[in-house]
């Protein structure tokens, strides 16, 4: 007790009294913005998963384990999972591989050292595909392939045509996403290298663990 009176009493006397009631002050309004976003989520889950606890539980699970293994900031990925699994439940698309192509994006984003402003739009390509019910060329060679290089190569390996053929197929209609997409983020995985890494340590995800770290706890408690 008598060390940590003696660490606060340092502190003010580095901030000064009305720098460490503005830090505070801060800290607490970050909190209750972070809070009632949370809540927000919270309520908007319990909705997409339609009173199911099993997988509300196991969606808050999958979050978690995002941050844990590649640093993805829970505020971020929380608020663009909804909208995925969303899209991907109008495709009857399982939660398996609606996870499976969630996951293999970020861990593929996350070795690439993404920003959070990156990964977003990464999930948003997706997003808008599953809601199109086929895979266009704007999302896959332009959104998508600006991020994750090789990405119209990858996607002619997972459907097994060549890259001509799948830009015509592309221009058609004809890829759908249902069933493209857990292909391509099994061959995404096998394209970088990365199908048995669990978890990414770099710079990247190290500062979206510290992050998220503080997401976590506000999560927590909310």
């Amino acid at each position: 007790m008598r060390f940590m009176l003696s660490n606060i009493g340092a502190l003010i006397g580095a901030l000064g009294f009305a720098g460490l009631i503005a830090i505070i002050g801060k800290a607490f309004l970050s909190m209750t913005k972070l809070t009632i976003k949370f809540q927000s989520l919270g309520f908007a889950l319990d909705k997409i998963t339609k009173g199911n606890l099993a997988e509300y539980k196991r969606s808050i699970e999958f979050l978690m384990e995002l941050n844990d293994k590649f640093g993805a900031k829970l505020s971020t990925t929380a608020d663009r999972w909804l909208k995925f699994r969303a899209a991907a439940r109008a495709t009857n698309l399982s939660l398996k591989d609606t996870m499976q192509i969630f996951k293999s994006v970020t861990k593929a984003s996350a070795v690439l050292g993404l920003s959070t402003d990156e990964l977003k739009g990464v999930y948003l390509a997706l997003e808008q595909m599953l809601s199109k019910g086929k895979v266009t060329t704007e999302e896959l060679r332009r959104q998508l392939g600006e991020r994750l290089p090789g990405a119209m190569d990858i996607m002619a390996k997972a459907v097994g045509v060549s890259v001509s053929q799948l830009d015509k197929m592309l221009k058609k209609g004809e890829v759908l996403s249902a069933e493209a997409l857990p292909k391509f983020a099994k061959a995404l995985e096998e394209a970088y290298g990365i199908e048995s890494l669990e978890k990414v340590e770099n710079l990247a995800t190290g500062v979206g663990k510290m992050s998220g770290a503080w997401d976590r706890f506000v999560f927590t408690v909310s």
